[in-house]
């Protein structure tokens, strides 16, 4: 309770004098004290009325005080019980979802509790954090087929055997969105396909069969290996990702780890990095970097890619995907066809390449059409190419003496703007040489982004997706997509008594600006950086140069515009600014 009185007339009387002083008094402290009470009134020239009317008007002020607070009691009271009836609704993303925003972040998929806070439907979708989410997936998949996921952490998995989520009869409609993490499968005898099948059908994969629905931001390890069980003969559609697609999209999902398939008996296989079957749908910023072998016995017929085994219909789309691995094809007798992105394509195949070993032996007869980038094509390849990151994976083509059509773009068909490496070696097999151009030294031409135009024209554009380490040390120098490559976070250690600016900017034009106020005798802060290359500025009038010191390689620079390469991990920079003071530069 605090008596503030004017003491305009005290101050005018006293020239002014002690006005900040004498401006506020505890009215507790005083208002028992009567002789402090009048000389505080005679000091000002308040007579007594004016001191009865003070303290009335004190006694009201106390009456509003007490009023307004039982009526703030009030509002906070009421304001409390319709958050609570309210908050019974509100959900993270969606104010319409029956989740808190709590419940909703730590929810596992696999506690019938925390699963039941979720309804499965867009903005509302279930949490898949752990082995024992994917597991019931898999066990009691028939219940949430037409459902959407999203992954919220990385999952190692430990099981010998894998049943495919979805097939043929009962395919996978909702959505899975794995948010970038991990799924690892670790089980050191690899893991075994459990596949429900009819009619001669198979699909396998981590889903089995997907219709109407979307896969996006999946990545899958399967460390010691993917396999089907021996006596699998049937028609076999199987992919690290998913076996079979329709009307679908399939976008910036990777492969990792071993695909060993055998099958044959006389039957079909489609064996792809990511897809088995394509139809009609469209894949989009994917990787492989598994290791392909696949062994078909008796008279069979097999479909191969690095990305996928075949696509099929002419709304079927395949852009901005690359192979990384090699791909070993063993057969019988029958025909293959094989491509480091798909087998065999009547649809569309854009901005694509290879940089892996494709290979096949044949012990009887047979043909087929091997190609760096698709086996055989009667769609559209274009803006491709087919390179290598060593010596061992300039193998294309046939390693017995039963052959069929090599090409280093496409071994049956035609392609545009598509190009090969000339010292690309190819084994027997009719080498197609109207389906792209060979170039000489292709490799080191397309490590250095800006002869991209020059191949390609506008058509593969770099950016925030497309991506080259032009210090060679990421993916061989070839472009790579930024999805797959772990964001570094680089610290920054500043020294500095002035007020300074850092600037950091890429290649693209994206900027990013750090102030350190003048004063801080240090500071830190981190940055999370994509993979590439960038530019640092110090911008203050008293800064000369700058030294700056890499963690990882121990690489001191020296000038006020700095170039840092950012590959992976953290890195440490430190920056030591050298400033003016009176005649003499110093470090400090």
């Amino acid at each position: 309770e605090l008596l503030t009185v004017d003491f305009a007339r005290y101050n005018r009387a006293n020239n002014g004098d002690n006005m900040n002083t004498n401006f506020n008094y505890n009215f507790k402290n005083i208002k028992n004290n009567k002789t402090e009470q009048e000389n505080i009134y005679n000091k000002v020239g308040i007579n007594s009325q004016i001191k009865a009317t003070c303290k009335k008007q004190h006694s009201l002020l106390q009456s509003t005080i007490m009023l307004l607070s039982w009526l703030f009691v009030l509002i906070l009271s009421t304001m409390f019980v319709y958050f609570f009836n309210h908050t019974k609704n509100l959900s993270f993303d969606n104010m319409e979802n029956n989740i808190t925003a709590e419940s909703q972040v730590s929810s596992t998929f696999a506690n019938e509790t925390e699963r039941n806070k979720n309804t499965g439907e867009i903005g509302n979708e279930y949490r898949i954090s752990t082995q024992e989410d994917l597991e019931y997936l898999s066990q009691y998949q028939s219940d949430y087929l037409s459902k959407n996921f999203i992954q919220t952490a990385d999952i190692s998995i430990d099981v010998a055997t894998w049943t495919p989520i979805g097939n043929d009869t009962n395919a996978f409609t909702g959505s899975f969105d794995g948010q970038g993490f991990d799924i690892e499968f670790t089980n050191t005898n690899g893991v075994e396909l459990s596949i429900v099948y009819e009619n001669y059908e198979a699909y396998g994969g981590f889903f089995g069969y997907l219709l109407n629905g979307k896969i996006e931001n999946v990545n899958i390890n399967y460390l010691y290996g993917l396999k089907h069980p021996s006596s699998l003969y049937v028609n076999n559609k199987t992919g690290g990702i998913v076996g079979g697609v329709k009307d679908a999209q399939v976008s910036y999902c990777s492969m990792s780890g071993l695909i060993n398939i055998t099958g044959g008996g006389g039957f079909l296989s489609w064996i792809g990095g990511l897809i088995g079957y394509l139809d009609n749908s469209s894949v989009e910023y994917c990787l492989n970097e598994a290791s392909i072998t696949i062994n078909l016995s008796g008279s069979s017929t097999g479909y191969v890619g690095g990305i996928v085994a075949q696509s099929t219909g002419s709304n079927s789309t395949i852009k901005n995907c690359y192979n990384l691995n090699s791909i070993k094809c063993i057969m019988n007798a029958g025909q293959e066809y094989a491509g480091g992105i798909v087998g065999y394509s009547s649809g569309e195949i854009k901005n694509c390449y290879n940089s892996a070993s494709l290979t096949s032996q044949r012990t009887r007869y047979g043909g087929g059409a091997i190609g760096g980038i698709v086996g055989n094509s009667t769609g559209q390849v274009s803006n491709c190419f087919n390179v290598y990151k060593d010596e061992t994976a300039t193998q294309l083509g046939w390693t017995s003496s039963l052959t069929g059509d090599v090409g280093g773009i496409v071994g049956d068909g035609t392609s545009t703007t598509s190009y090969y490496d000339s010292s690309i070696v190819f084994n027997n097999g009719t080498q197609n040489v109207n389906e792209g151009e060979s170039v000489e030294d292709l490799n080191n031409e397309l490590k250095n982004k800006n002869n991209y135009s020059k191949y390609f024209g506008t058509n593969w554009v770099f950016g925030d997706t497309w991506q080259i380490d032009s210090s060679g040390n990421l993916n061989g120098g070839f472009p790579f997509i930024s999805a797959f490559v772990d964001v570094s976070s680089v610290t920054f250690n500043i020294t500095t008594n002035l007020g300074v600016i850092l600037t950091i900017s890429d290649d693209n034009g994206n900027v990013q600006q750090v102030f350190i106020d003048k004063g801080t005798q240090q500071q830190t802060f981190s940055l999370n950086l994509n993979v590439g290359q960038y530019k640092i500025a110090i911008s203050t009038f008293y800064t000369t140069n700058i030294e700056l010191l890499t963690a990882n390689d121990n690489q001191v620079l020296s000038g006020k515009l700095l170039t840092l390469n950012v590959v992976g991990g953290e890195i440490i920079v430190t920056l030591n600014m050298q400033t003016y003071v009176g005649s003499n530069w110093i470090i400090i």
